[in-house]
């Protein structure tokens, strides 16, 4: 049987800052702010290496609230 992965809330502040940096380079290509990893990276002065790595451990947490949600429910999203 396969290993469940565990979710965690956690500040932001008490993240590694390179957590927060591949949080960002990837909010910049989902918006189309950058079109490439090598520039997401290159702009946040992180390796594209570190992107990669980190990059499907870190999502956003949005609170949301009304019909058929519970406030803080988060649903992470797969960017890349």
């Amino acid at each position: 049987m396969g290993k469940k992965t565990k979710f965690y809330l956690v500040a932001a502040d008490a993240l590694p800052e390179i957590f927060l940096k591949v949080a960002e380079a990837k909010r910049m290509l989902q918006t189309g702010e950058v079109s490439t990893v090598h520039e997401a990276a290159k702009m946040m002065d992180i390796s594209r290496s570190a992107f990669y790595k980190y990059r499907d451990s870190i999502f956003p947490f949005q609170k949301r609230s009304g019909r058929g949600r519970a406030a803080g429910r988060h649903q992470p999203q797969r960017l890349l």
